[in-house]
């Protein structure tokens, strides 16, 4: 149910339900905080080798895996000045736009993510393809504890286990309060992701 991209988890359905429940928890007198990362190039991170392991875990029928990674893999050349180089062979990326490729991307992140997702059950989490948004709700000192523990789970599993790169330029915090807003930023390393509001999945959002 973390991800995105199926039945009642279009971007509406996902954004729609963040706002909901930081909108209850701001008229109980509670506190919303919510930070929003993309994953940088994520498609050209995705390891072939890694995502059979992966795959194969998941009971992923591996006959369908097979035949797309074989396509990935096909032989690519550089031409420079005329010059062609020798065949490159990819052990990494799969194509956007393939059939399979967001479910291919799901199977390579499911484990992993599920794990620092499973450690964190006090904060709700989304991922829609390269999209994550991490959101919780509750007295001010115990949401921005339980924010800050998920993101940092998730941002370390993202780029040191699965070696797909946070696009920082792009990583936002948006809260009720703009000073947790900016305490939370600060947490993560820049209180210049702190922001009033931010595209969420497409969508003007605000905590």
């Amino acid at each position: 149910h973390i991800f995105g991209a199926g039945a009642n988890r279009g971007v509406t359905d996902i954004v729609w339900r963040q706002a909901f429940r930081n909108e209850v928890a701001c008229a109980s007198d509670e506190h919303a905080i919510s930070v929003l990362i993309d994953l940088a190039k994520c498609y050209e991170h995705v390891r072939h080798i890694r995502l059979a392991l992966e795959a194969k875990c998941l009971n992923f029928p591996m006959v369908l895996l097979r035949i797309t990674i074989r396509a990935y893999e096909w032989a690519r050349k550089l031409t420079i000045d005329r010059r062609v180089c020798a065949d490159l062979l990819p052990t990494r990326g799969i194509i956007a736009g393939c059939a399979s490729a967001t479910t291919e991307l799901k199977a390579f992140m499911f484990r992993s993510c599920s794990y620092t997702i499973a450690r964190n059950p006090k904060v709700s989490t989304s991922i829609f393809i390269d999209d994550l948004t991490i959101d919780g709700q509750g007295n001010k000192g115990e949401v921005v504890e339980n924010v800050v523990a998920a993101a940092v789970g998730l941002i370390e599993i993202c780029e040191d286990d699965l070696k797909m790169p946070i696009a920082q330029n792009k990583l936002a915090v948006v809260a009720s309060d703009d000073l947790l807003a900016a305490k939370v930023g600060k947490r993560l390393g820049s209180q210049h992701y702190a922001q009033s509001h931010a595209r969420n999945l497409g969508v003007g959002y605000r905590a």
